[in-house]
């Protein structure tokens, strides 16, 4: 194990130690300041390194036969870092007032926990906006065919 892991990059253990917390990429790109692709990638090269298949058994088997306890892999310095108010934020996210719920993941609220009224609400604020849209482009449309005329 000690020679596996330590061919592991402080970011590729960074990912498996949030993996073993049960957050997905998003949640773990959220953490670390990266994108999702990043957080696959680096989790893949480790799995890779480490000889295993799944993302579980990487965990597991950094549990079990690493002879410092898993307390020391969540105490990493790579991982200290994102415990304090200092905690590395995306670029793109942004500041939303607390009152509007966008209907993707972000920063602020990585999960979806919109009740299924506030789904069915943006799903049909979407639907008015697609058609809004389309009216205008084939009023454009019209205009165009007009002046060919």
């Amino acid at each position: 194990m000690r020679a596996r892991s330590s061919n592991l990059s402080d970011r590729e253990l960074s990912c498996l130690v949030l993996v073993a917390e049960h957050l997905s990429s998003k949640e773990i790109a959220v953490r670390l300041g990266i994108s999702p692709h990043t957080v696959d990638q680096h989790v893949r090269r480790a799995l890779h390194r480490l000889g295993t298949p799944t993302r579980r058994e990487a965990v597991r088997w950094l549990r079990q036969t690493h002879e410092r306890s898993f307390t020391d892999w969540r105490n990493h310095k790579q991982l200290q870092k994102l415990e304090g108010p200092e905690r590395i934020e995306p670029a793109s996210a942004i500041q939303w007032p607390a009152r509007i719920r966008l209907p993707l993941s972000t920063a602020r609220y990585p999960r979806n926990t919109m009740s299924v009224g506030v789904r069915l609400m943006w799903i049909l604020a979407i639907a008015a906006a697609a058609m809004a849209s389309s009216l205008v482009y084939f009023a454009g449309v019209e205009g165009i065919a007009g002046l060919t005329r």
